[in-house]
């Protein structure tokens, strides 16, 4: 029996199983845009709080490819992420630790 993975990267994409297509069909979503995997929390496609967490993670990481605007790329996901489930505490855990790293770092250069 093969392994159903929620989450998986995939040439430098998230590779998320959209949930709410299950039992009846996989489907999938590959992206590397921040606001997709916003979006796929939003809609559920992504559930659970550890999968939440790492997709949130997933988001901020792919936002960062503007290396001159840092700071702001970050800001701009960070706040766009915190929307997508008021109620999930396990996100707004992984998005504070992430913040406190991102901060922590980009200080020291």
């Amino acid at each position: 029996m093969n392994e159903i993975l929620s989450l998986e990267l995939v040439d430098d994409k998230l590779k998320i199983l959209d949930q709410t297509k299950l039992p009846l069909h996989e489907e999938y979503i590959l992206t590397d845009d921040y606001n997709r995997i916003a979006i796929a929390i939003e809609r559920l496609e992504v559930r659970g709080a550890p999968a939440i967490g790492i997709a949130a993670a997933y988001a901020i990481a792919f936002s960062m490819k503007n290396k001159i605007e840092l700071e702001k790329s970050f800001e701009s996901s960070y706040q766009r992420l915190r929307i997508t489930r008021p109620t999930a505490v396990n996100l707004f855990y992984a998005l504070e630790e992430m913040k406190k790293i991102f901060f922590e770092n980009i200080s020291s250069k």
